[in-house]
């Protein structure tokens, strides 16, 4: 099986989320909007848990994401001789093609 680097950290199992209810008179944000005011450290947590959800794809899924990680925030193994990597990026505007040409090399 491939190795990816020694700095990848297995999947902690989350904690459960609980939401007090709100006093009265507050907004309350839907969870999409949520989505736009992650840290870049919440994406790369976001994606991790999404893989994770699809474990029944994966042999593997683990977190690289940080200095050095060449690009590979989330890395899931499917086989000896397939991976997918996820990058998670967050920008203010929908990306355009000449954007994603760049990203994909």
């Amino acid at each position: 099986m491939s190795t990816f680097n020694a700095t990848t950290q297995p999947l902690k199992e989350p904690t459960a989320v609980t939401v007090a209810p709100a006093p009265s008179g507050s907004t309350i944000v839907p969870a999409i909007d949520l989505l736009r005011v992650f840290s870049p450290g919440q994406w790369e947590d976001f994606a991790l848990e999404w893989a994770h959800s699809l474990k029944g794809r994966y042999q593997r899924v683990e977190r690289c994401g940080g200095a050095g990680d060449l690009g590979r925030d989330v890395v899931t193994v499917v086989s000896d001789y397939e991976w997918h990597n996820y990058q998670c990026k967050h920008y203010k505007e929908p990306l355009q093609p000449n954007q994603v040409v760049l990203e994909l090399g």
